[in-house]
């Protein structure tokens, strides 16, 4: 099913690891927090192909993301669990952070 979220960025994770048949493999996870009253976050895994297209997202970005939502069923010791998770595969700004002025300050010609 395919969902279309908008939010602010709170956080950006990077994974890596190698599958248990040796294959490495990446994934970039940005958290929306979404909502005025009553705060919403929402997680979206950017992996496979997708991975490149979450560059340049920094935390405080308000950003449009589309994505597929996708379900998973797990047993373990006769219960059952679902789980939900969004896959993104599309992402756009609509309003960038403040970049942080981390230059050094220029030395000033007057005397005080």
């Amino acid at each position: 099913m395919k969902v279309q979220l908008k939010g602010t960025v709170v956080s950006v994770e990077i994974k890596k690891g190698t599958s248990p048949k040796g294959t490495e493999w990446k994934s970039k996870t940005i958290v929306l927090e979404s909502g005025d009253k009553y705060k919403e976050y929402y997680p979206v895994e950017f992996g496979g192909d997708n991975f490149d297209k979450a560059d340049g997202i920094r935390n405080g970005d308000n950003v449009e993301i589309e994505g597929y939502l996708g379900g998973r069923k797990w047993e373990k010791d006769g219960k059952t669990s679902y789980f939900l998770s969004v896959r993104g595969f599309e992402v756009s700004i609509q309003g960038s952070a403040p970049k942080s002025n981390s230059q050094p300050m220029e030395e000033s010609p007057l005397p005080f």
